[in-house]
């Protein structure tokens, strides 16, 4: 499912949804939704805006079938708040592709991102979408922290980063809290450390195991705050991957670190869902 809204963004996360329909051959949903009757002071003026999105649906259906006419595509109109709607027609979907709609600034107003509050509150994995940039792309990032919803990412990210013909990036931030762990050491990419600790070194083991041919470069990084270095990290990246909640638990809607990533996307971003596993339809 993928909500539509005619910016550039949304054109690229479009497209984004389109091909990754094409390529797990499953249907593509096309969501526009339009604020409730209550939102315009005149009756009329709501009845011209479901115009106007029923005219846009059937567009970007088109758009799509030109893209690739394999795809099976429908469309929804909605209407009320676009997160709350986008999440209650989440249950039937495998993913929800959004674009960034505005950048929030650091002062609490993400929260008023409709991306931000759809990552937060879907029922299912959320791909977040920055409108296309014209540099190349390599490489798949996820980020660690040893936690059980960190552990659904890693797994994601290795099976997108397979997919996609892609190196994985492991990328941890120590505190300086942790024990040393016996995994691998490396070179990593822009120039970040590459030490080794017990939950990168587990993250690693672990995907040695299960993906033998997944070439796989663990990053580790001194600090507090693992938001910039996941950001750094997924700036050139085709693909960055964070669980929603983290250590967080389940008493929060979306980890902080989610948060932050959320608030300065730089590459096609998936939040994925505690015991949420890929699946091999997509979209």
């Amino acid at each position: 499912m993928v909500g539509v809204d005619n910016s550039k963004a949304g054109h690229a996360a479009l497209e984004w949804a389109a091909r990754r329909a094409a390529q797990f051959h499953v249907p593509l949903n096309l969501v526009r939704v339009v604020p409730g009757p209550w939102s315009f002071r005149h009756a009329d003026r709501y009845q011209e805006a479901m115009n106007r999105a029923a005219e846009l649906l059937a567009a970007e259906a088109q758009r799509v079938s030109a893209l690739d006419p394999a795809v099976p595509v429908s469309t929804t109109l909605g209407t009320g708040e676009t997160a709350r709607t986008l999440r209650r027609l989440s249950g039937d979907s495998d993913m929800v592709v959004v674009g960034t709609d505005r950048r929030p600034d650091r002062h609490g107003e993400g929260f008023g991102s409709v991306s931000f509050q759809t990552a937060a509150i879907s029922n299912c994995v959320v791909a977040v979408v920055p409108a296309a940039g014209d540099e190349d792309r390599s490489g798949v990032v996820v980020g660690t922290d040893g936690s059980a919803d960190a552990a659904v990412a890693v797994e994601w990210a290795a099976a997108e980063a397979l997919r996609l013909g892609q190196d994985l990036m492991v990328v941890h931030v120590c505190n300086g809290q942790e024990e040393p762990g016996g995994g691998p050491a490396g070179s990593g990419a822009d120039g970040m450390a590459t030490d080794t600790c017990s939950v990168l070194a587990e993250a690693v083991a672990s995907l040695a195991q299960d993906h033998p041919g997944l070439r796989v470069n663990p990053v580790l990084e001194s600090g507090r705050y693992p938001a910039p270095a996941l950001v750094r990290a997924g700036a050139h990246a085709v693909l960055l991957v964070i669980g929603c909640k983290g250590r967080g638990g389940l008493d929060v809607l979306v980890g902080s670190v989610a948060r932050d990533v959320l608030m300065d996307v730089q590459c096609p971003t998936l939040i994925t869902r505690p015991g949420q596993h890929q699946r091999s339809s997509g979209t």
